[in-house]
């Protein structure tokens, strides 16, 4: 692949951005379905009938790849994507890794070591990656960002459990979530923005509800709430003067909610998010007071909060990533989230998440995990020592890669 320029325009409230590996919207494309040969026979079903939901909206197909991949290693498993992409006579766009599909591990050798898993490893097939160590982690990569892009987003469906049994029971939850979603029955209304912390100015609030706000508009929606010290919109929330917001603040605003999407922008670590002295984590939220609330889309800004391993050290225990426990909850309507797998935020800056937000208005044709490949491959993530890209740790996407925005009866 070659570069584009990328250029962002801001005039008025409207951005354009001009991305490289970007493709034609109305071109049919192909995703891959990676899961093991022992789960797919059990998913088979829920799988048809979520290719047909998207496929019946867009013009994707699906093609699964079927084999023993919790015995593979990931260089296996890459060199198995990057011959199906090579092979396929339909462009190939993304791949979503079902199950606790292995995956390659970066580490940071400061004692105790941080592992932290690397999606970017199987979206660019040109990288080459480096275990100096020799302990079964990378600990760098080459690659020049400015000309080669990556091929392929992904989207990891992986269910909060360590029991082989309990994580198939998830996915077939999960599918039939993703099913009542294409119905329209899970729908909420309007966007919601939670920001805690020391990451925060008046600036930083009203940036991301104006790029929220626009992204939505065609839709018919708009932000409804932001919780925010420095809110000074209508819809701002604040906490006692002088205070910041109590963990039960974010748990309230979730729990008794029903939004299209909400962007919480917290300090974070694979089990929840923080600010200040208050803890929102996966594991000690009451899911039974969800009662089909939530939001449909949760991207954050913070630290760990994309680590779907669950945890930065040690073995991987999925059934604590604040990730997992929201998308697979059958109480709560998210489908789609959107985190830091590192110790390096996604950023508090609204500008350079602005194709993540644009690609989510269903006039562009276009999705969430298309969003996420433009941001990938846009300006702000070439350089692998930007703040947006530091260590090659990145993001990662959970759920549902073609979740966006439903127009609402006004």
């Amino acid at each position: 692949m070659t570069r584009t320029l990328c250029v962002l325009l801001i005039a008025a409230g409207v951005s354009s951005w001009f991305v490289a590996g970007a493709r034609a919207e109305t071109e049919r494309t192909r995703v891959f379905f990676v899961v093991d040969e022992a789960v797919y026979p059990e998913i088979k079903d829920g799988l048809d009938a979520y290719a047909a939901h998207v496929s019946g909206i867009l013009p994707v197909d699906f093609k699964p790849l079927v084999a023993g991949f919790y015995q593979m290693d990931p260089p296996a498993i890459r060199a198995m994507l990057k011959k199906e992409y090579q092979a396929s006579d339909v462009p190939v766009v993304g791949a979503i890794m079902i199950g606790p599909i292995p995956h390659a591990v970066r580490g940071v050798p400061q004692p105790p070591e941080i592992l932290t898993p690397v999606p970017y490893y199987y979206e660019d097939f040109d990288s080459q990656w480096f275990d100096d160590r020799n302990n079964g982690f990378f600990d760098r990569v080459v690659t020049d960002r400015s000309a080669n892009p990556i091929e392929i987003w992904t989207a990891w469906w992986v269910p909060p459990s360590n029991k082989p049994a309990e994580q198939v029971a998830m996915l077939k939850a999960y599918l039939a979530k993703l099913d009542r979603y294409y119905r329209g029955e899970l729908d909420g209304r309007d966007g919601m923005i939670f920001i805690a912390g020391n990451g925060n100015s008046v600036e930083i609030t009203e940036s991301w509800t104006v790029l929220m706000d626009d992204a939505m508009r065609s839709t018919g929606q708009r932000v409804a709430k932001v919780y925010s010290v420095d809110g000074q919109m209508a819809c701002a929330v604040l906490p006692e003067p002088g205070s910041e917001f109590k963990p039960e603040d974010l748990e309230d605003a979730l729990q008794n909610g029903r939004y299209q999407h909400v962007h919480l922008l917290t300090h974070g670590a694979p089990d929840g998010f923080y600010w200040e002295q208050a803890a929102v984590t996966g594991t000690r939220l009451d899911f039974n007071k969800f009662h089909q609330a939530g939001a449909n889309i949760i991207t954050t800004s913070g630290c760990s909060n994309g680590n779907f391993r669950g945890a930065n050290r040690g073995d991987a225990d999925y059934s604590r990533s604040i990730g997992n426990l929201l998308v697979f909850s059958p109480n709560t309507i998210t489908v789609a989230y959107y985190g830091a797998t590192s110790p390096q935020s996604t950023g508090v800056f609204a500008v350079v998440h602005t194709p993540l937000y644009e690609y989510l208005d269903p006039e562009k044709g276009s999705y969430f995990a298309d969003g996420y490949f433009r941001l990938r491959n846009s300006d702000v993530c070439w350089g692998t020592n930007h703040y947006m890209f530091r260590g090659a740790d990145g993001k990662a996407l959970f759920g549902d890669p073609f979740a966006r925005y439903h127009k609402v009866e006004k």
